[in-house]
This record gives structure tokens, C-alpha cells and sequence, in this order.
């Protein structure tokens, strides 16, 4: 299983994040920016956008492997890729404690 940390670099209207996922062999960075208005959307401001951010990293790399996730991107941007991202980050936001 990969090790997912996520650290806020910038909050404004939209958070910037750096990610690390790292594993038993390599790690990959990633740069993400998340809009506050979706972020409060998606968790009424119920969790740390940290959080979303690496429950989206979970449901990623369920789906690929951390070297196909792209190195920088819009939060929104994954459920262009995967049509499913929007409901199933809902249910495992639900599993935040």
C-alpha cells in the first residue's frame, strides 16, 4: 500500500497541495489546486481540505498506479477521467473517522 502525504502550499480562493505518494520501490510528487467552493461543496467544511485531497489520492490509486496520475492538475479534473470520482469520494469522505 502507498504512503499518501499531502501538504497545503497556498490558501486563497483555491488551495494549492503538494503530494507524495510513495511505496516499497519509488515515489512520485504531484502539484493539485482545489477550488474552496468545491472543496465546502463536497465536506460543508466538515474535514481538512488535506483530507479530501488524500482520500482522492486513495480512490486514485485504486483506480491506476501513482506513476499514471498526472504531476500537476485541478481537482475537478479527476472526474473527467473517472465519470464515478464525484459519488464515490462522498462515501469515503462518510469513513473520515
Amino acid at each position: 500500500m502507498a504512503e499518501v502525504t499531502v501538504t497545503k502550499l497556498m490558501e486563497n480562493q483555491i488551495y494549492m497541495f503538494s503530494v507524495v505518494v510513495k511505496d516499497e520501490t519509488s515515489q512520485t510528487q504531484h502539484q493539485v489546486t482545489l477550488n474552496k467552493a468545491d472543496y465546502q461543496r463536497l465536506t460543508n467544511g466538515d474535514v481538512k481540505p488535506e483530507h479530501l485531497i488524500k482520500k482522492a489520492f486513495e480512490y486514485l490509486l485504486d483506480q491506476e498506479p501513482k506513476e499514471k496520475i498526472l504531476p500537476k492538475f485541478d481537482f475537478t479534473r479527476i472526474g473527467l477521467y473517472f465519470p464515478n470520482f464525484h459519488n464515490d469520494i462522498k462515501k469515503r469522505m462518510e469513513d473520515r473517522k
